[in-house]
């Protein structure tokens, strides 16, 4: 999990350096295929946020289950 919010933190830092260049090249400056990689790079960026998110709603369940679980094997041991 770490590896991917390394991941997520280096396309977002490309993703503002390109998003810069794009700006600052204004509306005729970029070409069609760095235009296509900078959205390419968007939509990665958009899945690792996804699979982020996924994973930690996951861990959250599986957090809060294994709690009342936990709790339900006390009260049966009473």
């Amino acid at each position: 999990m770490k590896t991917l919010k390394w991941f997520w933190l280096i396309a977002l830092v490309t993703i503002g350096f390109k998003l810069y260049n794009l700006v600052i090249a204004g509306p005729g400056g970029y070409a069609p295929d760095q235009m296509q990689a900078f959205v390419g790079m968007v939509i990665v960026f958009a899945l690792i946020t996804c699979i982020i998110i996924v994973a930690w709603i996951a861990r959250r369940a599986k957090t809060a289950l294994s709690g009342k679980f936990a709790q339900g094997n006390e009260a049966s041991n009473i």
